[in-house]
């Protein structure tokens, strides 16, 4: 979490769905024991390409946590969460929210 992250603060590049998809064939690659990744921020839903990121580790047949507060962005991705459930079910995917 940065202390100056922030919805208007362009100097932090969020990492890309290209970066997670190289990270999760190393851990094929490497056989790695890797059951679970996690999604964290500052608030992970700021980022564009999250659910393509949560598609694809769940694709790949891991588990996916998202650290989030649940507030707007995520909402923005309602139709993307939803998609995701139904097509890899209710047990996959773990949203777990911050009350501040």
């Amino acid at each position: 979490c940065y202390i100056e992250s922030g919805p208007r603060n362009d100097a932090l590049v969020y990492l890309t769905a290209a970066e997670v998809a190289a990270y999760l064939d190393e851990i094929e690659r490497d056989r790695l024991p890797v059951e679970e990744v996690g999604f964290t921020g500052g608030e992970p839903f700021l980022n564009r390409e999250l659910p393509a990121m949560l598609r694809d580790t769940l694709r790949r047949g891991h588990r996916a946590l998202v650290l989030t507060n649940a507030m707007k962005p995520m909402r923005n991705h309602a139709a993307a969460l939803l998609a995701l459930r139904n097509e890899f079910g209710p047990d996959r995917l773990t949203l777990r929210v911050s009350l501040d």
